[in-house]
């Protein structure tokens, strides 16, 4: 079986993106902004489905980045603008000062359930706690961990309860370094492993390929191969319910050819033991520009359709 979605922020379109600056230099009334991003939010939904995907992603076309939301809880701040790896984007590092608790349907305030089709399952994007962790800042390790799951935690079972099937938590960080301390991964997300959420690690900068054994035993319920670094046809006997493979570049304007990436899909389904495969870029959609983005969620929507779903 296949499933197909987009994952993290979307990219705004230039209608969107040039009334925000105006409405920021208060030049735009906040009545006429806030009608312009839904509609737009409504919008990226609309792009989803009509790509025929399986579930539909949250628009997070509000998010600045990843972290963003969280810094409006209390003891984290908005620390300085730093590079996201090796891109020409940036975020804005999150500061834990002390234990940060999360108050009940904090991440809610972020969401748009009212928008979201009833006909298909929904997904929603995090921070996974060892990429927040490692992009913060903190004074105490002790205090950080703790403040991380009990953020994530909270936001995963707001999710969950809101109806948002599948919960990816982007963890670039496994994947672009090397010096990872595996058992204090291990830690942070054995605070998951309780509660029965279907949270799917999503991998990208890097080839991940000697760090599936790692990877398997972590108490979740999958992990992404980006294609652009992995070599999925190079895998072998992975015996996994859900494996996500990132098969379209999110960094890279080129439309690829579904016919080459149908084959590879279909080499690595032969070669592995896996029940379900999800299909999706390998990261945030938002580093391309909007017209780039909506050509990459049709071409996802056909590769879904031509494996026959």
């Amino acid at each position: 079986m296949y499933q197909a979605y987009i994952v993290g922020i979307f990219p705004r379109n230039d209608n969107l993106a040039y009334k925000w600056k105006l409405y920021e230099r208060g030049e735009l009334g906040e009545d006429e902004f806030l009608e312009t991003l839904r509609e737009s939010q409504e919008e990226v939904i609309r792009v989803q489905l009509e790509a025929g995907l399986s579930h539909i992603h949250d628009p997070y076309i509000d998010w600045h980045d990843i972290f963003r939301p969280f810094t409006d809880l209390e003891e984290i701040d908005i620390g300085p603008i730093t590079r996201y790896f090796e891109n020409n984007t940036f975020y804005k590092k999150p500061v834990i000062r002390g234990r940060v608790r999360y108050p009940d349907g904090f991440i809610l305030n972020y969401l748009h359930k009212d928008l979201m089709p009833r006909d298909r399952d929904w997904v929603a994007s995090l921070p996974g706690p060892y990429t927040f962790l490692r992009l913060s800042m903190y004074k105490n390790l002790d205090d950080a961990k703790a403040s991380i799951n009990n953020i994530l935690i909270g936001s995963a079972l707001d999710m969950a309860d809101a109806g948002y099937k599948v919960i990816t938590f982007h963890e670039p960080c496994l994947a672009y370094y090397n010096d990872i301390d595996w058992g204090l991964v291990q830690e942070l997300y054995r605070a998951f492993d309780e509660y029965g959420i279907d949270i799917r690690i999503h991998l990208y900068f890097g080839d991940v390929k000697n760090k599936i054994d790692n990877l398997t035993n972590l108490p979740i319920s999958s992990f992404s191969l980006d294609t652009s670094y992995t070599d999925i046809t190079s895998i072998n006997n992975l015996d996994k319910n859900v494996v996500v493979l990132g098969v379209l570049d999110s960094q890279n304007t080129l439309i690829e050819d579904p016919t080459h990436l149908i084959k590879s899909i279909n080499i690595f389904k032969d070669n592995n033991s896996v029940d379900t495969i999800a299909l999706t870029p390998n990261t945030d959609l938002d580093f391309l520009t909007f017209d780039y983005a909506v050509k990459k969620v049709r071409l996802l929507g056909e590769i879904y359709r031509r494996l026959g779903q």
